[in-house]
């Protein structure tokens, strides 16, 4: 993808293909989730890392003007399932994504020109040390 907004060179991107569905929607996430768990299957990111993702969403046109997802929404469902490439953590419940690595993220959402090019480009990559600090200040 060209248009990129923070992701470096070094990132991986992907597409994936299908209808982006947000958190709490029903069977269309449960399939959103699993084509982006199998788009990002092969990715790998160093355990440790903290993690950068910049997500632009290309909805179909069933689901623009008031069907419109949240953006929070897409963001969250789309991370979910990026479990197995940001790392896998159990609070209480199923495992879910280690989101807490993640220092970066930006995302957009626009209409697709049809159903057939409805997806998500999605860039990852492991942050360099950056200055942040671990323990509270003071």
């Amino acid at each position: 993808m060209d248009d990129l907004l923070v992701a470096p060179e070094g990132a991986t991107t992907v597409w994936v293909r299908g209808r982006p569905t947000g958190y709490a929607g029903g069977e269309n996430e449960r399939t959103w989730k699993a084509a982006v768990a199998e788009t990002l299957s092969s990715v790998e990111l160093p355990a440790s890392c903290r993690v950068g993702v910049e997500i632009h969403f290309r909805l179909s046109p069933a689901q623009v003007g008031r069907h419109a997802p949240d953006l929070d929404n897409l963001v969250k469902a789309t991370l979910d399932a990026a479990a197995t490439c940001i790392c896998i953590q159990r609070i209480r419940g199923p495992e879910q994504a280690d989101d807490e690595r993640i220092d970066v993220i930006v995302a957009t959402k626009r209409a697709a020109a049809d159903t057939a090019s409805a997806g998500a480009f999605i860039a990852i990559w492991a942050l360099e040390s950056h200055g942040r600090t671990t323990t509270p200040a003071g």
